[in-house]
């Protein structure tokens, strides 16, 4: 029995050689598609990468921009308050009161642009931080503090909404300072 057990053992893999040198291939196969994978997600995240730093710097152009438009239509609005305020007939040049009200309309629209394009810079600034692997608290899915799991996102489906507000989140305790322990009782109040 011992003989026929061990020459079962010697025979076997020469009986099953198809479904051996099968199941290396099917092994070596998923091993090629895990590797492709990755490399699939990590220029995914590179791209992903170069495109939200990308943005940022397009808005930080943006806001230069917008900041040399307000400057232009403040001197504008200066220029154009003297220029009303000159008595007529003193010089050539005079400003109707409409034209003021335009001008000061026309800096009032640019600052509100040039606030909502900073809104956009600094959302872009912290959409790149997130690419980059940040925003994330921890990775348990509660640490001891009891804070939310933020899972990390998926490229496609946006934004990763963090957990609440810190005066929500229960207050981390303050460490104890053993050198000033005592042999005196505490003083209750």
């Amino acid at each position: 029995a011992f003989i026929a057990n061990a020459a079962g053992e010697l025979v076997a893999p020469l009986i099953n050689k198809a479904a051996i040198r099968a199941d290396y291939l099917n092994a070596n196969a998923r091993q090629l598609q895990a590797i492709y994978n990755y490399q699939r997600t990590v220029l995914n995240a590179f791209i992903e990468v170069v495109n939200r730093t990308a943005k940022v710097d397009n808005y930080r152009a943006s806001v230069e921009i917008k900041q040399e438009q307000v400057k232009a239509l403040e001197e504008s609005v200066v220029v154009a308050t003297d220029l009303f305020m000159k008595p007529i007939g003193v010089e050539h040049a005079s400003v109707d009161y409409i034209d003021l009200l335009l001008a000061q309309r026309d800096l009032l629209e640019a600052r509100t642009v040039l606030i909502e394009t900073k809104q956009q810079q600094l959302t872009a600034i912290v959409n790149a931080y997130q690419a980059l692997g940040g925003g994330y608290l921890s990775l348990n899915p509660e640490d001891e503090y009891g804070v939310p799991y933020c899972p990390p996102a998926d490229f496609a489906s946006g934004p990763v909404y963090l957990p609440p507000a810190p005066e929500e989140a229960p207050m981390r305790p303050a460490p104890v300072d053993d050198s000033l322990a005592t042999d005196q009782p505490a003083v209750e109040p």
